[in-house]
């Protein structure tokens, strides 16, 4: 009958050991916890103290346009037509008559431009009509006078006696065909023998156009609308 020999008993209250690899496993698992909490605390606050965050850049996939430039308004501004673009266009007559009166109101300014009073000059005409086989043009004076210019067919102009000057503008030479339609086309025909300026009023223009039932007087605005 064999004996067994009882094992020696463990001491009461010495801790039991953790073998190598369990202690490996704790520390692995403990890094592995605080790392996690550190990567959330980072992207809770948007990340740390010191960083700023930089913002993506999204590609584009369009070439910028240039920066747009306003224009001038002055450049771009369309300009106000003077006539009434309705208005018939000048016939070669009417258009051939207005040379003859623009170069007759053109002797007459240059001749009272010329004349012997020093620092005279003609600022224009404020009438013209047609009398003793050419016409008779007033011509308003840079000094506040006006004079009457007798421009004949094949002579040379002569010019009155200066009186004060009425204050009326003066004629737009580059418009007479214009303003000879526009009377001509308010009475159906005839022809115009005196285009004078007005001072105030409803009209501009006043023109005597004759025709087969005598002088008929037409007000025209400065656009060359009746008014």
């Amino acid at each position: 009958m064999s004996t067994q020999t009882p094992s020696a008993p463990q001491p009461a209250g010495e801790p039991k050991r953790l073998s190598t690899g369990a202690v490996v496993g704790i520390v692995i698992a403990a890094v592995v916890v605080v790392a996690a909490i550190v990567v959330a605390i980072w992207f809770a606050t948007g990340g740390s103290a010191g960083a700023q965050a930089t913002p993506t850049a999204t590609p584009s996939s369009s070439i910028p346009s240039p920066a747009a430039t306003t224009p001038d308004a002055a450049a771009t501004e369309s300009p106000t037509p003077d006539t009434d673009p309705t208005q018939p266009a000048p016939s070669d007559d009417i258009a051939e008559a207005a040379a003859q009166w623009a170069a007759a109101i053109t002797a007459a300014v240059g001749v009272v431009t010329d004349g012997d009073e020093t620092g005279v000059n003609a600022l224009g005409a404020t009438s013209i009509e047609v009398a003793d086989d050419g016409w008779l043009v007033v011509v308003e004076r840079s000094d506040g006078y006006e004079v009457d210019v007798q421009v004949p067919m094949a002579a040379s102009p002569t010019v009155g006696e200066k009186r004060a000057d009425s204050g009326v503008p003066v004629i737009d030479q580059a418009k007479l065909a214009d303003i000879m339609t526009a009377a001509i086309a308010q009475i159906s025909g005839g022809e115009v023998t005196a285009i004078r300026t007005e001072k105030g009023g409803d009209h501009f223009y006043t023109v005597e156009v004759t025709g087969s039932g005598g002088v008929t007087t037409v007000a025209l605005t400065e656009d060359l609308r009746t008014p």
